[in-house]
């Protein structure tokens, strides 16, 4: 699932969004951040909520590019947390899955797309005809979020939602208005049988808000990410 935040400078995060965000992805959590000598730094491999928000609070006045792991292949350790290196004055956080990418048990979809296409591509993020490529590759479900002196930029913001002037990659993360609508979609083809296949050992449905076959027990769609209920 993972969730990226993109946080200005001088924003902040409350702590309950921290607790929050790694309590639904466990899978450890870092963050990029621009210092004041404008130099690119990154602090990952946080499994403590408390931990982690003690750290982001003494870089409150920086941009920050924070991420939460949800971990779906790769091993479960600091280098597979994000955000990575891009080079040393660009790092990227990614949040979905790259199919095609993730059949590997030492390394994550992510990272071994950032060998193969990101780092390669390095100092291009602004360029246009870069992002409309990266856009493509991403389809409609991954999301990616640079960060670099001159600020952020991010490949699909529009799948996500901006807050106060923060954005989360996860628009229904923090929304209490929808939880009736996207606790609807969950239980409109949950309970058609007709909409339902077995395979294997397995039960795959069709979700109503992406209309793409997904695991029936999952908690959430892993193609367009809508939960099936929001605590």
């Amino acid at each position: 699932m993972c969730l990226i935040i993109a946080k200005p400078k001088n924003k902040k995060i409350t702590k309950q969004k921290i607790e929050s965000m790694m309590r639904d992805n466990p899978h450890g959590a870092g963050v990029a951040w621009i210092d004041k000598t404008k130099k690119l730094r990154v602090e990952k491999g946080f499994f403590d909520a408390h931990d982690f928000y003690k750290f982001l609070k003494n870089i409150d006045e920086c941009d920050c590019l924070i991420h939460a792991r949800y971990a779906t292949s790769g091993k479960i350790d600091k280098d597979t947390c994000h955000p990575f290196f891009v080079s040393q004055k660009i790092a990227v956080a990614h949040n979905g899955i790259f199919s095609n990418y993730n059949n590997s048990d030492l390394f994550s979809d992510t990272q071994i797309v950032l060998e193969n296409i990101l780092k390669p591509n390095s100092g291009r993020e602004r360029n246009l005809d870069y992002q409309v490529f990266l856009k493509s590759f991403c389809g409609t479900s991954n999301k990616l979020c640079f960060l670099d002196a001159q600020g952020f930029v991010i490949i699909n913001k529009n799948l996500g939602q901006e807050i106060d002037g923060i954005w989360y990659s996860q628009p229904q993360f923090f929304d209490t208005k929808n939880v009736f609508k996207y606790q609807k979609f969950w239980n409109d083809w949950v309970d058609k049988k007709d909409k339902t296949k077995k395979t294997g050992s397995k039960k795959y449905t069709w979700c109503s808000y992406c209309n793409q076959l997904t695991e029936r027990d999952n908690n959430f769609c892993e193609h367009c990410f809508t939960p099936r209920f929001i605590d």
